[in-house]
């Protein structure tokens, strides 16, 4: 007759027979008695499956845990990514108010003084430079730099458009080793003989070009004499289809009486200015209204060589000359 095992004895070494860790002789008497009680063989059926719901809520509890971490992670992501796009967009829109630019006459205005200066217990007549620039639009200016070589003193001004770094006025001044021959901006003549040119003739010399035709370049010639600003708003008529080529501005408005002299002589010295500046253009006429009557005054090279006692295309040789041109003209 066979031991009866008891439940209790069973149920101890359950586990280890599930995880397969008992004898082959324990095992034989572990299902011989599962095969004859049914309490144990019913709790040897649950320890082996997992209740289903059971099974189901650690599922979820999982996918629910994964689903938190995966959105944390996403959140973190599109944090970080808004907050790089956000500088990216931030340094590409200020970087360029950074960026140094070596500014041109264009964009500055210039104090130039040549004064006197002892060097070496020598008297130098042309020494100490005074300068002051003051910036254009939305250029600041961040230095001023002076390059001496052969008499000649170059200056560079550089800038930016940003306001913490720039001021729109500078002053600086340089003491040079020898005696000066002449004071450059880049490739434009400031000083030179004695004589400084101003800004309105340096930026009229900047629009010197050789054809009369070029309506457009006419136009940046004028303005840069600053027609429309002292005579008013005009048309302009070329003369191009045989020489000698021309130009007529027509005033739009009528000229007041009291100021007619004046303005004559204005367009004499814009006409003289224009022939300086302009290579093939031989004659420029004004057309206007005043008190009712239309009247014209005309300026040809022969006119205007005999007023300044040379060939008023030699003015356009340099921004020396045609500074000289003003010295000459209002004589």
């Amino acid at each position: 007759m066979k031991t009866k095992i008891p439940c209790a004895m069973i149920k101890d070494i359950m586990p280890t027979y599930l995880d397969e860790l008992t004898s082959r002789e324990t095992n034989e008497m572990i299902e011989e008695h599962l095969k004859e009680c049914e309490a144990c063989s019913k709790l040897f059926a649950d320890m082996k499956e997992p209740k289903t719901d059971e099974m189901e809520e650690n599922k979820e509890t999982v996918e629910i845990d994964f689903l938190k971490k995966n959105r944390k992670r996403s959140e973190r992501i599109l944090k970080i990514s808004v907050l790089i796009a956000v500088v990216g967009l931030f340094i590409g829109l200020m970087a360029p108010l950074f960026v140094k630019h070596e500014l041109s006459c264009e964009e500055i205005n210039l104090d130039l003084t040549v004064g006197n200066v002892t060097i070496d217990n020598e008297y130098v007549e042309d020494g100490l430079l005074s300068l002051t620039a003051r910036a254009y639009g939305s250029y600041g200016i961040s230095r001023i730099d002076f390059l001496e070589e052969n008499g000649i003193v170059t200056i560079k001004v550089t800038g930016a458009r940003d306001r913490i770094f720039t001021e729109p006025v500078y002053m600086a001044m340089y003491n040079p080793a020898h005696t000066i021959k002449e004071v450059r901006l880049g490739d434009s003549i400031l000083w030179k003989d004695g004589i400084t040119v101003s800004q309105d003739t340096l930026r009229s010399y900047q629009t010197a070009h050789p054809y009369v035709g070029d309506h457009v370049k006419n136009g940046e010639t004028l303005s840069a004499l600053k027609v429309s600003d002292t005579l008013g708003g005009y048309t302009m008529e070329l003369h191009t289809k045989e020489e000698p080529y021309g130009m007529t501005i027509a005033l739009k408005k009528p000229v007041e009486e009291e100021k007619e002299s004046y303005l004559n002589r204005y367009m004499g010295f814009a006409a003289c200015n224009c022939m300086a500046l302009i290579d093939n253009l031989s004659y420029v006429n004004f057309q206007y209204e005043v008190a009712g009557e239309t009247r014209e005054i005309e300026w040809d090279l022969e006119k205007a060589n005999r007023l300044l006692g040379k060939p008023v295309k030699e003015y356009g040789e340099s921004e020396i000359a045609l500074e000289s041109l003003k010295w000459d003209y209002w004589k």
